[in-house]
């Protein structure tokens, strides 16, 4: 498999969720981090820095687009100080990306290929899309079939009680002690970022998922299965960050827990006194991962394909 560039997580981002998600940064950071998995955090931050200048909206509304390009890079050098080669990259990369977007067209094609193969979200995003191009009988056609379908889940759902059993026996967790320990890397480490200076911080007790969520217990609580490699044992893919956490809330509501997450929109506040599931801090997540060692990988110094499957 090749790996994925910048440009293909941003592509993908914009295919998702459209334009309309660079004017809430919030919202943006953490899809495109969720997206690159931890890659890339230099390209992230850079790009967020471009949004908050409102340079996409410069590029969208460019009647002459290579010289707003060019006065961008400029003012990426100058008012911020990027290196003349990065800026360039920067500017490039956001420029072409926008310009490559799906048409209206594309969009309705690639949705109603998802709609095919039962996606009730993507009826709904095809309704809500045909409503903004004015299809209104259209729009309101897949909105029925997308009622219809939801209808259709919930009455030939499994009794609540046999779904809480079979969450509780699938989801196996591991308690992690807490203590104090060293986050961040070295600067003589290779790859790092450089926002990863060592600092120590101290951690609690907390239970973490001894497995990743398999597409079975995803698609018993949620209802769908998004995934592109396709087996019930193997763990869910293509979930955003929004999905986990709205995950982690179902499951939570399934076996009678207070909701970790109030979600408005792309809005997400913690409560931090609730019951219920949630998912694992940056700290907690590092620390886990850390299992006890010092070193960029739980297993030393290397580590190597018969020992994780990785990037």
């Amino acid at each position: 498999m090749m790996q994925r560039t910048f440009r293909d997580i941003l592509n993908r981002l914009i295919q998702e969720r459209g334009t309309a998600v660079f004017e809430n940064g919030a919202a943006c950071k953490a899809l495109l981090q969720d997206y690159a998995k931890g890659t890339y955090k230099r390209e992230i931050r850079l790009f967020l820095q471009c949004l908050e200048a409102g340079y996409h909206r410069k590029l969208l509304k460019a009647a002459d687009a290579d010289m707003t390009r060019r006065l961008l890079m400029r003012s990426l050098q100058e008012d911020y100080g990027i290196a003349g080669e990065i800026a360039e990259e920067t500017i490039t990369t956001l420029a072409d990306c926008l310009e490559t977007r799906d048409s209206p067209e594309e969009q309705i094609a690639r949705l109603t290929g998802q709609c095919a193969h039962g996606d009730y979200r993507a009826k709904y995003e095809l309704g809500c899309l045909l409503y903004k191009l004015k299809r209104y009988e259209e729009s309101a056609d897949w909105f029925e079939k997308a009622a219809r379908q939801c209808i259709t889940l919930y009455e030939t759902r499994e009794p609540p009680q046999k779904i809480r059993s079979e969450a509780a026996r699938d989801h196996q967790f591991l308690r992690i002690e807490g203590e104090t320990f060293l986050m961040g890397s070295p600067d003589t480490e290779l790859n790092r970022s450089i926002d990863e200076i060592p600092h120590q911080v101290t951690v609690k007790g907390f239970f973490i998922g001894k497995y990743e969520v398999t597409q079975r217990e995803y698609e018993t609580i949620m209802g769908t299965n998004p995934s592109v490699f396709k087996g019930p044992d193997l763990p869910v893919e293509q979930v955003s960050w929004f999905d986990a956490v709205a995950y982690c809330n179902a499951l939570s509501i399934l076996e009678g827990l207070t909701p970790a997450y109030r979600i408005n929109g792309d809005q997400v506040i913690w409560n931090r006194e609730s019951t219920g599931y949630r998912l694992p801090t940056e700290a907690e997540w590092e620390y886990a991962c850390r299992a006890g060692t010092g070193t960029p990988f739980s297993t030393g110094t290397r580590i190597a394909a018969d020992q994780a499957n990785y990037n």
